[in-house]
């Protein structure tokens, strides 16, 4: 099915008719991560490309948004359809207004995937790696961490040359999963409608998290959490809200009109009718599961060679066995709850 025939269906039935290319904020991971496998595996020119599209990526993401809401509001007018999600009682809207997700600046810009950049742009020596810690210090304004490396970037290091600059990420539990809620509506010549919405429900994993490392002899730094997945999976939903909203207002009242033709004609088969239009009411739940509920970070000075770190976590302290072989080096680690891994 075509995109435009897709929408159309989402109109008539539900939006899990719609064609799902991601999440806004999944899109930025997705080419984050494969910049994160190539970085782990030496290939830094590799890394430099996918940073790259990850940048353009968000440049297109931002344009595209402005035209969808410019597009929603027209429809909007047009149909005479408030777009305002005060208005869906029952919704648990105070999921998506905590201090996280309106300190974000939208839902799929992360302070990471800036950093990230900027650190294979150093490793590169090139002139890129500056303007990529500023833009990460600009969404993550509190941390010292991104402070410090925005500050050093260019400088020379004093450093032995034996020594290797290592970018330590910690990736905490697993992203929100995706539920339906019905929520009933006074629809225009329809009456009390049940519409669908998607609502977030925190991982249990969540709460597992990296909190410091230590390492060399009797170092210690603690970790840095630099993107919240969580929250951003909350601002991408509360943006997209009054979209939601839009459609199912429209589809219900498509289903509506529908079902009061054919109750004039067959009460029976308005019955059923009736019957298909709730069982079709339901919300689109799809989204990437395996993402974690957030990403932290450390920087630290370790020696070419064997190196033993160990990460103290919510979960308790896990040992770490790196071979350090390169200047510039990424180990990145997954923390769950009955698990532990070093990606490397």
């Amino acid at each position: 099915m075509s995109k435009v025939g897709a929408g159309a269906a989402s109109l008539i039935l539900n939006d899990k008719l719609m064609r799902y290319d991601g999440e806004d904020y999944e899109k930025v991971m997705l080419t984050t991560r494969l910049a994160l496998d190539y970085i782990s595996a030496g290939d830094l020119d590799s890394a430099r490309i996918y940073m790259k599209k990850t940048g353009e990526r968000q440049d297109f993401i931002a344009e595209l948004h402005s035209k969808e809401i410019q597009k929603e509001e027209d429809t909007a007018k047009e149909k005479g359809i408030k777009r305002d999600i005060s208005l869906i009682n029952g919704y648990p809207i105070a999921s998506l207004n905590t201090p996280e997700v309106n300190g974000l600046k939208n839902g799929y810009q992360n302070a990471f995937s800036e950093y990230l950049a900027g650190y294979v742009y150093e490793a590169l020596n090139n002139d890129l790696a500056q303007p990529a810690y500023k833009r990460a210090v600009e969404l993550k304004p509190d941390s010292q961490l991104l402070k410090d490396s925005l500050a050093k970037v260019g400088k020379a290091k004093s450093d032995s040359a034996d020594d290797s600059d290592v970018l330590l990420v910690v990736e905490n539990g697993v992203a929100p999963t995706i539920s339906s809620v019905t929520v009933p509506l006074p629809i225009p010549k329809a009456g009390i409608v049940p519409i669908s919405f998607p609502v977030l429900d925190a991982d249990p994993s969540a709460g597992f998290f990296g909190i410091s490392v230590k390492y060399g002899s009797n170092k210690a730094v603690k970790l840095d959490k630099i993107a919240n997945i969580d929250a951003m999976a909350r601002k991408s939903l509360k943006d997209r809200l009054p979209g939601i909203m839009l459609r199912g207002v429209i589809r219900a009242a498509v289903k509506g009109a529908s079902q009061a033709a054919v109750n004039q004609q067959n009460a029976a088969a308005g019955a059923l009718l009736n019957v298909v239009n709730v069982a079709t009411e339901t919300a689109d739940e799809r989204l990437w599961k395996t993402l974690p509920s957030s990403i932290s970070i450390a920087r630290i000075s370790l020696p070419k060679g064997s190196n033993k770190l160990m990460l103290e976590t919510s979960a308790g302290t896990k040992e770490i066995n790196v071979d350090i072989k390169n200047k510039y080096e990424l180990i990145p680690v997954r923390v769950m709850p009955n698990a532990f891994y070093n990606l490397r």
